[in-house]
């Protein structure tokens, strides 16, 4: 079973501090929102007032029940991030994916909730709030392995406004 969600925004800048790489965003609906930009943000010195800062996000979550003898996945957490080529309006994207495994411990299908024990002795209690995964709850079994990849994914760019174009 799996699920997804993309979310999307833009903003246009409306003001830079340069020194403490600080911008005020504006949404479409008037909100201003005011982000630092760490570091690794590429090109700062490219932003201009007007200009558009656009974002991409997605999740995505994939969970499987393993069979009994079936080997388990690779665990661990893998990262990737890219960024625009110098000199040019700030780009980049980053991914991050996650890889568990753990044994179902006990299903309350009146709650909505998943006990599970990972492979090093700890023990989580998941919550399952998609109606469509609540009715799956009654797949599960306690003795039963699930692997769970969780992706998310973010790209965000800057684009010269209409005006400096």
């Amino acid at each position: 079973m799996s699920m997804s969600r993309l979310l999307t925004t833009s903003a246009t800048v409306v003001k830079i501090d340069k020194s403490e790489r600080k911008l005020t965003l504006r949404d479409a609906n008037g909100k201003e929102t005011e982000v630092k930009a760490g570091s690794e943000v590429a090109n700062f010195d490219q932003i201009r007032q007007g200009d558009q800062v656009n974002v991409q996000y997605q999740e995505s979550v994939v969970i499987s029940i393993r069979k009994p003898g079936e080997p388990a996945p690779p665990t661990g957490t893998r990262e990737q991030m890219e960024r625009g080529p110098a000199g040019q309006k700030p780009e980049g994207a980053m991914v991050k994916q996650t890889t568990m495994s753990a044994q179902v411990v006990s299903v309350n299908p009146d709650k909505h909730s998943v006990l599970v024990r990972t492979s090093d002795g700890t023990t989580k209690t998941f919550d399952v709030k998609n109606p469509d995964l609540q009715q799956r709850l009654s797949n599960l079994k306690p003795g039963d392995q699930v692997d769970v990849t969780y992706t998310e994914a973010m790209a965000v760019s800057v684009r010269p406004s209409a005006k400096s174009k």
